[in-house]
C-alpha cells in the first residue's frame, strides 16, 4: 500500500487514496496500532493537487 503512495502514481492520488480509505476500512482493524500511525502519517504528508483533496480527506477520515 505504501508503494501506492510514492511520487509515481502521483497524477492518479484521487484513485489510490480511495483504494487506501477502502482498505482501512475493511483491514484496519487487523493493523498494528503503531502500523496505522505510520501509515496515517505518510498519507498526511502527501502533497495533493486540488483536484484530489476531497479523496484526501476522506482517506484520512478513514483512520479516524
Amino acid at each position: 500500500m505504501c508503494y501506492l503512495l510514492t511520487t509515481r502514481f502521483q497524477e492518479d492520488y484521487d484513485k489510490v487514496l480511495r483504494l487506501v480509505q477502502a482498505f482501512i476500512w475493511k483491514v484496519g482493524s487487523a493493523l498494528q496500532p503503531k502500523q496505522l500511525n505510520d501509515f496515517l502519517l505518510v498519507v498526511s504528508q502527501l502533497k495533493v493537487r486540488s483536484y484530489c483533496y476531497e479523496a484526501w480527506e476522506d482517506c484520512i477520515g478513514a483512520f479516524m
